[in-house]
């Protein structure tokens, strides 16, 4: 499945884009990008700017749906990260590690369930819209997040440091159903049973930041259930 996945992550922001657009509906815009000559963020150009959460791979203040004639003429003649609308779907965001066991469970059953992961830090899984949201799944464990409806974007595979686990497509180019949120509740109980432990919340509210998404947690399908997953999964990718 590795190198069969590494094929579509090195796909181009353009034919990435098509894809998104045309093959599953989404709308697409250009993120922030990094400068020619370094790893700072462009959203950092601006006075006063925060510290900015991950660079060169999330979306503008107010994005901009492109339209499918305007895709080549942007991420050609403009960088930026490739950006998706979560109107289509819900993006359920975890650690890495819970990710990965949740994964294991998930990939028994079908359809596959999209998951793409940033850095090896985190990753996220997409399901049907509305239906992550509706489950509480934030309620299990405080390092889970979930975005849904058009208010929100997410960075997609090509923006930097974020690639698909599990692509959104079959090999046929055949766009994969959508799970609804519902069928992550059993198998994400148990993946979380195996994952760290709850960190508490600081004074601040915060939560410390060896214990969030950017914590850099062991691969759980690597310590056992990756020869599981990867015959199941690579018969299914592109």
């Amino acid at each position: 499945m590795r190198s069969v996945n590494n094929a579509v992550n090195r796909l181009n922001p353009v034919t990435l884009a098509y894809i998104y657009a045309n093959l599953l509906g989404w709308q697409i815009a250009r993120g922030h990008h990094f400068g020619s000559s370094s790893r700072v963020c462009s959203c950092q150009n601006s006075p006063g700017a925060t510290p900015c959460p991950a660079p060169g791979a999330h979306p503008r203040a107010d994005p901009t749906p492109l339209a499918a004639s305007e895709i080549q003429r942007d991420f050609t003649q403009y960088p930026g990260a490739v950006v998706g609308n979560c109107s289509l779907f819900d993006a359920v965001t975890m650690p890495y590690n819970v990710a990965m066991a949740l994964m294991v469970e998930l990939d028994r059953g079908n359809p596959p369930v999209p998951c793409l992961v940033t850095s090896q830090r985190s990753a996220t899984v997409l399901v049907a819209p509305s239906t992550a949201v509706r489950q509480q799944l934030t309620a299990l464990d405080q390092r889970i997040s979930v975005l849904t409806g058009p208010a929100h974007w997410i960075a997609l595979p090509p923006s930097p440091d974020v690639r698909w686990d599990t692509p959104p497509w079959l090999g046929s180019f055949t766009a994969v159903p959508l799970r609804d949120g519902s069928t992550l509740l059993p198998a994400l109980r148990e993946a979380l049973n195996h994952s760290t432990p709850t960190p508490s919340r600081a004074s601040d509210g915060t939560v410390p930041g060896q214990l969030l998404p950017g914590g850099d947690p062991a691969d759980r399908r690597g310590a056992g259930g990756s020869p599981i997953r990867a015959a199941s999964a690579a018969d299914r990718a592109v």
